[in-house]
């Protein structure tokens, strides 16, 4: 039993470092705000920071370095480019494959 209470306990408590750090960044970033699927980069980064403010600060880093904020914006114009790009290499490195399977890409 105590196992499963400590375990509940951290949950909670990752949960709730988790809603901080998202609230932190929407109102850092008023423009992105929260996306849903940020907390899937943000619980990771919790994971292996387990400072708040560093883990923040890196989770800001890698939205602007990487460009992954264009991702998460409203109108979602990073990950369309991404995914033309993905497309774009799909089909030129697997033409072949591709027009063998009479796929349209």
């Amino acid at each position: 039993k105590q196992w499963y209470q400590r375990r509940v306990r951290g949950e909670v408590e990752g949960r709730e470092r988790l809603r901080r750090l998202l609230h932190a960044y929407s109102v850092h970033d008023p423009q992105v705000g929260y996306c849903q699927g940020m907390n899937f980069v943000a619980g990771l980064i919790l994971a292996c920071v387990p400072d708040e403010e560093k883990a923040f600060s890196l989770f800001v880093q890698l939205l602007n370095v990487f460009e992954l904020r264009e991702m998460y914006r409203p109108d979602m114009s990073g990950l369309k480019l991404r995914l033309y790009q993905l497309s774009r290499l799909i089909h030129d490195r697997y033409f072949d494959f591709i027009t063998e399977l009479d796929v349209n890409f």
